[in-house]
């Protein structure tokens, strides 16, 4: 097909777009179905965090959480989902082999690949895009991590994200949603003041002055792991050498988050409604562009913000 301007029209391939539309399309239910089930806990559960101080001097918050999140569903809802959005990609290129006769062999091995770094793009063409056309593999090279990265580097892109949990997601035992706490209220726990006896006054103020000492004497307990019933997340130390004070001690105010957790050094504790909306959203994008039935390739949503603002 040629334009009045005398260039070629990009070829649509609209006819493979319905089998990964289709799958997208049980994405998107189950997706409402998952965020029902999350609106539904939010609703119903009781969640909080109980103080108590040892003979030690060591105030300690544990965390009180009815119903657990494990008691539902969500986790085996958004594997549903992560599954489905991942394997449209894979449908795409597998249609589209098809419609232009690539080989049965070709048409087995091949796959959307999802590249992080430049470097890697030419392997992966070659190993996951062979016979596929030239203006295809170029937009499936546009919708890459590396040529369209986030600006903000938390959370991951959202295909890089979606791999990882698509990768998690056939080892169930390292892929779980949970209840996390946002690194921003983490360090907001820094701010927790006492009413003390005016004889400590000083001993407080003084070890505020070492880093190290502080450190030691405030320690956030789980680290990346989802939060569960009966779990201390928080802890004071009183200097050595100071009997516990008489104080009432409230509760700890720290809100949670529903996270997907599958690597404790790369999940981190983005919510996880906002980036499996964003990998949805950029996965339907995506399908639509490769196929030439949308001009401009897709770009992730900047997610990044303070922590206080993230949807919970």
């Amino acid at each position: 097909m040629v334009t009045s301007f005398g260039q070629s029209a990009p070829v649509r391939y609209e006819e493979a777009t319905k089998l990964p539309l289709a799958k997208l399309q049980e994405a998107r239910k189950t997706l409402r179905e998952f965020f029902d089930a999350w609106d539904g806990y939010c609703r119903r559960a009781e969640v909080g965090f109980e103080p108590s101080m040892s003979e030690m001097g060591v105030l300690t918050w544990v965390a009180r959480i009815r119903p657990s999140v494990r008691d539902t569903d969500m986790e085996r809802k958004l594997r549903y989902v992560v599954n489905d959005v991942r394997t449209a990609l894979d449908n795409l290129v597998h249609e589209i082999g098809m419609h232009v006769g690539a080989d049965e062999k070709v048409l087995f091995n091949n796959a959307f690949p999802v590249v992080a770094e430049t470097d890697s793009w030419r392997k992966a063409v070659k190993d996951r895009l062979s016979q596929l056309p030239q203006p295809v593999v170029d937009r499936i090279r546009d919708v890459q991590p590396f040529a369209r990265p986030r600006r903000g580097p938390f959370p991951k892109h959202p295909l890089a994200l979606l791999s990882d949990l698509d990768n998690a997601n056939k080892h169930r035992d390292s892929f779980q949603v949970g209840l996390v706490p946002n690194p921003g209220q983490i360090r907001q726990l820094s701010s927790i003041s006492f009413q003390l006896p005016v004889e400590l006054a000083a001993t407080i103020t003084a070890m505020q002055h070492s880093e190290e000492q502080v450190d030691e004497m405030i320690k956030f307990l789980p680290g990346l792991g989802p939060v569960h019933d009966g779990d201390p997340v928080f802890e004071i130390r009183l200097p050595n050498g100071i009997s516990p004070p008489t104080l009432e001690i409230s509760p700890l105010d720290l809100p949670l988050s529903l996270a997907a957790v599958y690597d404790q050094e790369r999940s981190g504790h983005f919510p996880i409604r906002p980036v499996i909306i964003d990998a949805y959203e950029y996965v339907r994008d995506t399908v639509l562009y490769v196929a030439g039935l949308d001009t401009k390739p897709p770009r992730p949503a900047e997610l990044a913000q303070e922590a206080i603002n993230w949807p919970r």
